[in-house]
């Protein structure tokens, strides 16, 4: 039980990462300023 609880955490840990990494896409993509946005974006890290 103890192993399954484990997984389900690794997974829930990965779904929160991508849900974030496609967040940061969809705001560079809605976004017109090009270069200085991702640049933005990415000093956020």
């Amino acid at each position: 039980m103890q192993k399954d609880s484990e997984v389900v955490m690794t997974i829930q840990a990965t779904v929160n990462e991508v849900i974030a990494m496609n967040a940061l896409i969809t705001q560079y993509l809605r976004a017109s300023q090009g270069d200085t946005d991702i640049h933005r974006l990415l000093r956020q890290f």
